[in-house]
């Protein structure tokens, strides 16, 4: 990790397809990619325009069979060249879904180590 990493949880690289909704979950916006993971926030990159503290809901599958639905927060955004960067705060996640992520993120940083 970084020394100028502030996180209080580690993130890992992901590249995990992701499906963004509106906070009620009846509309999807659009789709995007989850470029790192953490258990309680994500990077997000996606052509979707949010502004900070925009909530909404976002559905992925975490080895391609857990599919997990977190409800979130824009913290923080940045312009990228031809999408935007979002990195989002986790309001609210079943336990099921902080389960299959824990063993993802632990997975993840196992085989970063090796």
């Amino acid at each position: 990790m970084d020394h100028r990493e502030k996180r209080s949880v580690p993130r890992v690289k992901a590249g995990i397809m992701v499906e963004i909704y509106d906070e009620h979950e009846k509309n999807l916006l659009g789709i995007g990619t989850i470029a790192n993971l953490g258990i309680n926030c994500a990077g997000l990159e996606t052509i979707v325009v949010l502004v900070n503290g925009k909530k909404f809901v976002m559905r992925f599958l975490i080895e391609k069979k857990f599919l997990v639905t977190v409800h979130a927060v824009v913290a923080r955004s940045q312009q990228m060249e031809r999408k935007r960067y979002y990195g989002v705060r986790f309001d609210k996640i079943d336990l099921l879904g902080v389960e299959c992520l824990q063993q993802y993120i632990n997975q993840q940083l196992k085989e970063t180590r090796e």
